[in-house]
């Protein structure tokens, strides 16, 4: 045998379409995380399952919302799904904290790309 046929394949040069499958699998946010920070080829494939469906809980962090929510953000373009939820899980909606959640949303998240908005 030579070392052509004894070569395995490695992940990543698996078709996208592949790998997509593959990465649908993955439920927990944690693993898609970890999926989409280990190299690029992986990185491209798992964002589009990562932003799919956010949830934005009244205590979040603003710092971290604001980098998240920025025009230079590839994930954005994934989003379709966007739940906004109060303290105890119901949603308020006398609060500047909300607000601020609105227009980030209202200014940075493309245009036409939500399915549900709740």
């Amino acid at each position: 045998m030579t070392s052509n046929t004894t070569k395995m394949l490695s992940l990543i040069s698996l078709p996208k379409d592949v790998l997509a499958l593959i990465i649908s699998f993955i439920r927990l946010k944690c693993n898609l995380r970890h999926v989409y920070r280990t190299c690029r080829a992986l990185h491209c494939v798992a964002i589009a399952p990562l932003y799919h469906h956010i949830t934005i809980r009244e205590n979040y962090n603003r710092t971290k919302l604001t980098t998240a929510f920025t025009p230079e953000n590839p994930g954005l373009q994934h989003v379709r799904h966007l739940t906004i939820l109060g303290g105890d899980g119901k949603y308020r909606r006398a609060s500047t904290s909300l607000d601020y959640v609105l227009l980030l949303v209202g200014n940075l998240l493309p245009r036409d790309v939500l399915l549900t908005f709740t």
